[in-house]
């Protein structure tokens, strides 16, 4: 008997789209994916990015999908779209008749609806949410009713798909079963990187292009200039050490603070800081081989920090800061990267000297990376969706 699967989700993603199409190919399931806005398929403006941004990989390709959202934009947290959201989610459910709805979490009014929903219809739910509890030391009567809601979901969900360690922990400690667990975990799609490095022209190119000898160790930030991420963090540890000075950064990326990262720069460091602008996927690679370690010294909750996949994948070692929640299942203090206290200079300064001191043990680091980010594929994050499918 093939099993009908649901998944809800906002708009289409880079990271899940490459896991849809492979549940696409399951015989034995046969899945639809319902999405609120048809979002960066097409070219808008990125408030973050600060420019209009349009993913060049596609994102629709070899699954099936329908848009139920409506036209036009929908802020994902205006509540005023709720009940519309219910309707139209209720519509295809009594139309399609899935057994199984997968749910990316409660971020958007779309997927509580999606929630409310399915808990009404008895559709049998698989949560697949990224956010956690890592870092959350709110005690406000919010966080309470939070905690309340979340307790009564997970005793209804059919299984939860945890992406790492920390959404395992947040399931457990709201009272979820623990037998309904399955590993699903955070991907990049690796094999579209995989062709992008087969094809990559020596890395030393870009290396010449910016002025970085082949010697000197490169540091790579990837993502938005935003107070978040905090990479002025940065710049300040690499111009703030003598023990740096022959260390060069790349900063890959846009956003409402490139500005002020700009001027802190000055005289000879503006040498070794290079601002190459916003990369889209196809763009990436040739960056990642020309560096050495990735830094994401996000300040405030970063439920997982995707990039850290990618440069792994890629060959590199990675610092994150404690506020990074890929770090408990990707980075192995002194063997695949650094942890470092979030906002504190002086110990990102020790994890950048650990490194620069032993560049036979980066260089081992760099293939232990490599190694630790193959358990975390698309494939492997399927599979973890068809085990949740299956649970008696």
């Amino acid at each position: 008997m093939v099993a009908r699967l649901a998944i809800f989700a906002p708009h289409p993603v880079q990271y899940t789209a490459c896991i849809y199409e492979l549940l696409a190919k399951e015989n034995d399931i046969a899945t639809t994916v319902y999405y609120s806005t048809l979002g960066a398929t097409k070219r808008a403006f990125d408030k973050e990015f600060q420019q209009d941004v349009q993913w060049d990989i596609p994102l629709l390709d070899g699954y099936r999908y329908e848009v139920i959202g409506g036209h036009g934009y929908q802020d994902p947290k205006d509540i005023r779209h709720l009940f519309a959201n219910m309707w139209r989610i209720f519509k295809s459910i009594r139309r399609d008749k899935p057994q199984f709805a997968m749910i990316g979490g409660w971020a958007s009014t779309f997927e509580i609806a999606a929630i409310v929903v399915c808990l009404v219809l008895r559709v049998k739910i698989l949560l697949r949410p990224e956010s956690s509890d890592d870092g959350r030391e709110n005690k406000s009567l919010r966080s309470t009713f939070r905690s309340t809601i979340l307790r009564f979901l997970y005793k209804r969900v059919h299984a939860f798909l945890y992406i790492g360690q920390n959404a395992k922990d947040s399931f457990t400690a709201l009272g979820g079963d623990a037998r309904k667990l399955e590993f699903s975990p955070y991907a990049v799609n690796n094999d579209h990187f995989q062709r992008r490095i087969s094809v990559c022209s020596d890395p030393r190119n870009i290396r010449q292009a910016l002025g970085i000898p082949d010697s000197a160790m490169t540091l790579l930030f990837c993502g938005k200039f935003i107070h978040k991420k905090d990479p002025k963090i940065l710049l300040s540890a690499l111009i703030g050490s003598p023990a740096l000075g022959d260390v060069h950064l790349i900063m890959v990326g846009d956003g409402e603070l490139r500005p002020e990262l700009q001027s802190i720069i000055t005289g000879p460091d503006q040498k070794r800081v290079h601002f190459v602008g916003f990369k889209n996927q196809s763009e990436l690679s040739p960056y990642y081989l020309a560096s050495d370690v990735l830094v994401l010294p996000s300040i405030i909750n970063e439920t997982w920090g995707l990039v850290v996949n990618e440069a792994m994948l890629h060959g590199l070692t990675v610092i994150v800061s404690d506020r990074v929640g890929s770090r408990r299942d990707l980075v192995d203090p002194g063997v695949t990267g650094q942890i470092f206290r979030h906002g504190d200079v002086a110990d990102l300064q020790e994890s950048l000297h650990v490194l620069l001191r032993d560049p036979p043990k980066l260089a081992l680091m760099k293939k232990a990376a490599q190694l630790k980010i193959q358990r975390f594929t698309p494939q492997v994050a399927a599979a973890g969706i068809v085990r949740g499918i299956t649970k008696s």
